[in-house]
């Protein structure tokens, strides 16, 4: 017992596991003692086998994993416990949502007296006037040498205070921030630690959830008691790598995540390739038993087949020590030594990701593998790599930056005014997306820099004149990471383009024309861009993944040299928890206060609206009225004259909890029976609630599970996706949009591999691309309305956008695009452009021309109404 809880095993486990064991023996003696016949010992050697792996898996613990992809702009974090020994029998894993319902989280952390924001909230921050550290992935990694160039290349970097760190020239480098009353010195990690909590913390609860409802006890006991183990994917490339490594494995530590010793980092491309292994069908290999070697089913000619073969020796003689590459798959794969020609099914994958900081492509060979005792192994081989680092999509929005600052230089200099060229960056980056979906667009920003107006017309044609050198050095990337490889571009079987400066439609043109007139419109997609990767980087944490060479599979982090750093840093984040959860309680208390002082507001008015409990309490204070307006007056100006900013405190909360208390009495002396009447309506709530939670569950047990359909034809996958798609339209009936969203995306990763059509090895045939397209564009415009229900205006936006690349001439996505721009940034002009769009499509019909049309017309009531305010406003300075 001892020793197995040392290793996390707990003693009744190992008990079970050494009886399970026992028992499994004692039948293999008593079926070989019986046995009189080859077929009957064959027969027992079979029971002896299946009754010792029903022993292993009681002993063996589930692993759970969280995976986490630390982009530029935004991070992702996914999760998933396997209790298979198989990788590819796994479940997916699964991404966990945020507090505001969203995949992704902005990679950026703010403080201001004793608040700290994060994520989707340093928006608030931003208004409120906090300093925000953005760009924080820029800083993971870097060392104090690495400062003067951080903050030379980056405007945002330069504005924070970033401090060498005091423990030597190894540490990780310090911001300073006022933060509590005081300036402190907060170390990258922690930081790091900050962001990742919240979804890591969510991401720890589904773990602990799954693992509650497993079957068995033994290895629910077992699976809880174990640690998860994080994986972290980071951007190949890098000459710092072991510097970004550790600071990501102390950002974990001191976040809770996990424990020290269970921490990797693979690269990023590497990651989306892991989850394409397990996500996509591959292409069957049929071998020609007259020469030898192996060729694709799809009718590769001799000169192909022989490429291949002599691409294949090139990969053994690039990868140096092939024994060493031989042991790892027998390390790996649990002792089955594996050839090439024992590939069943192949595929040469091509992965090009512009990110937002910098541009990188790989080329790897997916196998499926069968030894001799028929096992199936799935490996991943990196061919070839390629990286530039000073390269990505904030490359393509400093060129329309420049074309602005040049075309407003007779009004101010933007570059030389902050907070102008803070706008100038935001409407640039969104001027660039719209770019990727219609051919023009026009940029408005009044009082750019608290004085002047500016505007700019642009076109496509002309960003791509202004991106043409940078588009050559997209083409220069792959072509050096394919030339590695040392494949023809003909070898190359899929093509995968990950990260937004993809989608700048030059970019996919240069790429398809490098690559032989690929249609990378259609076929480039199949990954979620969003998502792939930090979902590769969960499943990498599975011991039977197979990665070569070694330098390119997940890496482990020692953390010991930072021991005494991250508990240090663990201290001070308790610290900063604490504070946390006061802010938290007393902005709950004190939200709360004002919600009942409104609530009864609107109950003495009678107003039925907002409050369906109003009908059902007029008659107890009909009578009353006036009084009660009194105290609510009464209420009203005591919050009126609360100041709590700096003031934070227990002692606070607890004087709203009992301000609140004392107004409910008040008010149940003034109307005898309200609070007996409100418990009455509150459980007839509750009472409805549960039988929603109940027909939710009837529901889910009834769905269709879609890691199981991923095995299976496009024919029955686009069956499931319509029954997925049916699912949200009933959920979304309900007024349940989260779920209704979920099915929504269920449906889209079902159609995500295009490369098995109605038959195992088939290509789809048009019937099927044209139900594909329209499943695919419906799924998209509908989780568009469920974004906008559900206020996150930008994935809204960004769903409109994916629904306007399928057909550029949906009146819905541009519709629903004008509401969503409305939502995120309340852009009149550019929401006017988007319904303009719409109007224009020439499939409009005549009830989308009314919805158009009362669009515009508030659009335009909304235009015509701060043009006056500004008039007014400009006559009045002129009078004053």
């Amino acid at each position: 017992a001892a020793v197995s809880e040392a290793v996390g095993v707990s003693a009744p486990a190992t008990q079970a596991a050494t009886a399970a064991a026992a028992a499994a023996n004692a039948a293999a003696a008593a079926a070989t003692v019986e046995a009189t016949s080859a077929s009957e010992t064959a027969a027992a050697a079979a029971a002896e086998n299946a009754a010792a792996s029903e022993a292993a898996a009681v002993a063996q613990p589930a692993v759970r994993a969280i995976g986490i992809d630390v982009g530029a702009e935004t991070t992702v974090v996914a999760a998933a416990e396997f209790t298979s020994a198989k990788w590819t029998d796994a479940k997916l894993p699964i991404v966990v949502r945020n507090s505001v319902q969203s995949d992704t989280t902005p990679t950026s952390v703010a403080f201001g007296g004793n608040k700290r924001h994060i994520g989707e909230h340093c928006q608030v921050a931003v208004a409120a006037g906090v300093t925000v550290i953005g760009r924080l992935r820029a800083l993971i990694g870097a060392r104090g040498a690495d400062i003067a160039k951080l903050t030379a290349d980056d405007a945002a970097l330069a504005s924070s205070k970033l401090l060498d760190g005091s423990d030597g020239a190894d540490a990780p480098i310090k911001v300073a921030v006022n933060y509590l009353g005081e300036q402190q010195q907060l170390a990258v990690p922690q930081l790091v630690a900050m962001l990742l909590k919240p979804p890591c913390g969510t991401a720890v609860e589904v773990l602990d959830s799954a693992t509650a409802t497993t079957t068995t006890t033994t290895t629910t006991t077992v699976a809880a008691k174990l640690p998860p183990r994080c994986v972290f994917s980071f951007p190949d490339g890098g000459d710092n790598a072991a510097a970004i490594a550790l600071d990501l494995a102390a950002a974990a530590e001191v976040a809770g995540v996990t424990d020290s010793g269970n921490v990797k980092v693979v690269g990023s491309l590497t990651a989306a390739a892991v989850y394409y292994a397990r996500t996509h069908k591959l292409k069957a290999v049929v071998k020609d038993e007259n020469k030898g070697d192996a060729k694709k089913n799809e009718g590769g000619d001799d000169e192909t087949n022989a490429a291949d073969t002599n691409d294949d020796k090139k990969d053994a003689d690039d990868n140096g020590d092939t024994d060493a590459d031989e042991k790892k798959v027998v390390e790996v794969a649990g002792d089955k030594k594996e050839e090439e020609d024992n590939a069943v099914e192949r595929c040469v994958l091509l992965l090009v990701d512009v990110g937002h900081e910098q541009t990188s492509a790989a080329v790897f060979k997916v196998e499926k593998i069968v030894d001799a005792t028929t096992a199936t192994t799935t490996r991943v081989t990196r061919l070839g790599a390629a990286c530039n680092s000073s390269l990505g999509g904030r490359s393509y929005t400093a060129k329309l930056i420049d074309h602005c600052c040049q075309e407003w230089s007779s009004k101010l200099d933007v570059k030389g005014h902050k907070r102008a060229y803070t706008r100038t960056e935001r409407e640039m980056q969104k001027a660039k997306a719209v770019l990727s979906t219609i051919p023009e667009t026009r940029v408005n920003i009044e009082c750019i820099d608290g004085e002047h107006d500016v505007a700019v017309k642009l076109s496509r044609a002309q960003f791509e004149g202004m991106c043409s050198s940078l588009n050559d050095a997209v083409v220069a990337v792959v072509t050096e990471a394919v030339q590695q490889a040392g494949v023809e571009v003909a070898a190359i079987d899929e093509v995968e383009l990950l990260g937004g400066g993809t989608r700048v439609a030059a970019v996919r043109e240069r790429l398809s024309a490098m690559l032989g007139g690929r249609d990378l419109q259609r076929h480039g997609h199949t990954l979620d861009a969003a998502t792939a990767v930090a979902q590769g980087a969960a499943l990498c944490a599975h011991d039977d993944v197979v990665v070569l060479p070694a330098e390119a599979a997940p890496q482990a982090v020692d953390t010991a040299s930072v021991a005494a750093s991250v508990t240090a840093w663990r201290e001070a984040e308790a610290k900063f928890k604490e504070m946390d959860e006061i802010v938290k309680a007393l902005s709950d208390a004190h939200d709360g206060y004002e919600r009942s002082i409104l609530r009864w507001r609107r109950r003495a008015r009678n107003e039925r609206g907002g409050d369906s409990d109003t009908a059902a309490l007029w008659p107890l204070i009909e009578g009353q009225v006036a009084k009660l307006n009194e105290l609510l007056d009464a209420a009203d100006n005591w919050l009126y004259e609360q100041d709590e900013e700096g003031k934070e405190s227990r002692e606070r909360v607890e004087v709203y909890v009992q301000r609140k208390q004392q107004l409910d009495d008040d008010i149940e002396a003034l109307c005898p029976g309200v609070k007996q009447k409100q418990a009455e309506l509150d459980k007839e709530r509750a009472e409805a609630a549960a039988a929603m939670a109940a027909a939710q569950t009837q529901l889910h047990a009834t769905e269709v599970h879609t890691d199981r359909v991923l095995k299976k034809s496009l024919a029955n996958r686009i069956e499931a996706a319509e029954k997925k798609k049916a699912q949200g339209t009933l959920l979304f009936k309900e007024f349940d949009y989260n779920a209704a969203g979920v099915r929504y995306l269920d449906a889209l990763k079902l159609l995500d591999d295009l490369s098995g059509g109605s038959g195992d090895d088939k290509k789809p045939t048009d019937e099927e691309m044209a139900t594909v397209k329209a499943t695919r564009l419906a799924c998209h415009l509908n989780l568009a309305q469920c974004y906008i229900k559900l206020e996150a205006f930008r994935k809204a936006r960004l769903n409109c956008e994916r629904a306007l690349e399928i057909d550029p001439n949906s009146v819905k996505a541009q519709y629903r695009r004008a509401q969503a721009i409305l939502g995120e940034t309340n852009d009149l002009k550019e929401a006017k452009r988007a319904a303009q769009a719409a109007q224009k499509s020439p499939s409009i019909t005549d009830a989308e021309k009314r919805a158009v049309g009362k669009l515009l017309a508030t659009i335009q009531a909304k235009l015509d109404k701060e043009k006056k305010a500004k008039q007014a406003a400009y006559s009045k300075m002129f009078k004053d």
